[in-house]
């Protein structure tokens, strides 16, 4: 935990005082053989490692995922963007990735 400390040594060494705003976060780290060793549900005080890839992940409770925190190269992300079966990268076409555009007729039509 970290905050600011005020108060005072005493003779007989102790210090008293309080902290002031301290981080609520206090984390742990635990390392696994790979990131497929994650336990299912995490905690997020805590930061994972998988030791194969040398990155660390962190648990997000609201999002119910593991995020990566210490790898920005995009091959190696986790959960890359997708359409159906098709992973957003590089410069796509609708037809690439299996969208067919529609007439202008068409969309209004949907409106109608």
């Amino acid at each position: 935990m970290m905050g600011v400390i005020k108060g005072k040594i005493g003779n007989s060494g102790r210090i008293t005082g309080k902290i002031k705003n301290p981080e609520s976060v206090s984390e742990k780290e635990i390392r696994f053989a790979n990131h497929y060793e994650f336990p299912t549900i995490g905690n997020s005080e805590c930061l994972y490692v998988a030791v194969d890839e040398d990155i660390t992940y962190r648990y997000d409770d609201i999002k119910h995922m593991y995020i990566m925190l210490s790898n920005t190269d995009y091959d190696q992300l986790n959960n890359k963007p997708r359409i159906e079966d098709k992973e957003l990268e590089g410069e796509l076409s609708l037809e690439d990735i299996g969208i067919e555009p529609i007439t202008s007729a068409e969309l209004a039509a949907m409106w109608n």
